[in-house]
């Protein structure tokens, strides 16, 4: 019977072991590249979150008057009633070319006493909702 050397068989059980510890190593990298995209999404998700909750509050405390909200917020003045916020990765508001979200306040529904409106907001990037609010204002005089 022919017997292996110990050198072989050490080599062999090396070459296991790095196998083994590459394929962990893959499966380490793939785990860690996923949490850091649902990191950078839940970032998004929460900037998204307090810009539309702004722009509501605006809105509210400026009684649902669209130009009033664009200058609390520090933007320009609507266009056709739409008002768009962009703001850069600072939370500063800045141009749409350097802009990270975009925020729209589109006016949904008026009466004499009540107004509403829809607030989303867009990634600049791929122009994709990330997310959409219904805000709505008591008019001056209807308290």
């Amino acid at each position: 019977m022919k017997r292996i050397p110990k050198s072989r068989l050490f080599f062999l059980e090396l070459m296991i072991n790095i196998f083994f510890f590459c394929v962990c190593s893959a499966i380490c990298l793939a785990v860690f590249a996923s949490a850091y995209s649902i990191n950078s999404q839940s970032t998004l998700l929460s900037r998204a979150v307090m810009r539309a909750q702004t722009a509501a509050e605006c809105y509210r405390a400026s009684k649902g008057d669209i130009n009033q909200t664009a200058s609390v917020l520090g933007a320009e003045k609507p266009i056709d009633s739409e008002l768009y916020l962009c703001y850069n990765s600072q939370n500063e508001v800045t141009a749409i070319d350097k802009a990270e979200i975009i925020v729209k306040i589109l006016p949904d529904e008026e009466t004499e006493y009540f107004s509403s409106a829809f607030i989303t907001v867009y990634s600049a990037k791929d122009k994709s909702e990330i997310y959409e609010l219904h805000a709505s204002a008591l008019k001056k005089g209807a308290e």
